[in-house]
């Protein structure tokens, strides 16, 4: 086969001082924002499909855990429903395998202001948190309750 004949791929072009042409450049520049559109093609249609699942009344929780440069990041999505004359729910978040460090926790509701979001366990292996409304609900409500936790990974 005609790969099979070459050991290196062929060396870019180069004018008669060992340089790149312009048109050489320009192709690469092309190369590259393809390659920027296509990363950012893929990152929108992961962002539009996490925003239809949140806007889904159905959707109870959504829990995703990822690594990114040194960070374990474990994003969750909880929907706590409150019944009327309940004022206060508890949440508990595990982490599943367990972190190796107690993490860093951030929380707040997404689709309302009316709620205070206190983290009052937060270990290696999972979080507990008490999600309280403002005022006493009248009829069945829910909350949407976005959870942060980041640990700081090791870099061997």
């Amino acid at each position: 086969p005609f790969f099979a004949a070459q050991s290196n791929p062929p060396a870019a072009k180069m004018n008669h001082t060992g340089t790149e042409t312009t048109s050489q450049k320009l192709e690469m520049k092309s190369s590259m924002i393809l390659a920027l559109e296509q990363q950012n093609s893929v990152e929108n249609e992961e962002l539009e499909l996490e925003e239809s699942a949140l806007s889904d009344p159905n959707l109870t929780q959504q829990i995703i855990r990822s690594r990114n440069d040194g960070l374990e990041i474990i994003v969750g999505y909880f929907r706590l429903e409150f019944s009327a004359g309940q004022k206060r729910q508890i949440l508990h978040v595990p982490f599943v395998p367990s972190l190796r460090t107690i993490p860093n926790i951030e929380a707040h509701a997404t689709d309302h202001q009316d709620v205070r979001i206190r983290i009052t366990d937060t270990q290696k292996f999972g979080i507990r948190a008490e999600v309280i409304l403002d005022t006493i609900p009248e009829s069945t409500q829910s909350r949407l309750i976005e959870m942060i936790a980041t640990e700081v990974l090791d870099r061997d």
